[in-house]
């Protein structure tokens, strides 16, 4: 098996998605900086903050990009 086959590197819908998810992933995580965490969280569990930040953006960027993907795919049968 070739080693494009296996990371399906050769099917074109695989940009797609890795350009959906980053793209989504961008957007949400600068949206998110609109939060202030320091209302929500003490002052001692800042680096908890931005954990909590780090993984509310990836959920959310995934959640969407499903979203948009599965639109945009089912458009296209």
């Amino acid at each position: 098996m070739q080693e494009t086959e296996f990371l399906a590197l050769n099917n074109p819908s695989y940009l797609i998605r890795v350009i959906f998810h980053l793209t989504f992933l961008v957007i949400t995580f600068f949206a998110l900086e609109g939060i202030d965490w320091a209302k929500v969280m003490r002052k001692n569990y800042y680096q908890r903050g931005i954990l909590i930040h780090t993984l509310v953006s990836i959920a959310i960027s995934f959640l969407v990009t499903k979203f948009f993907l599965t639109i945009l795919f089912k458009a296209y049968i």
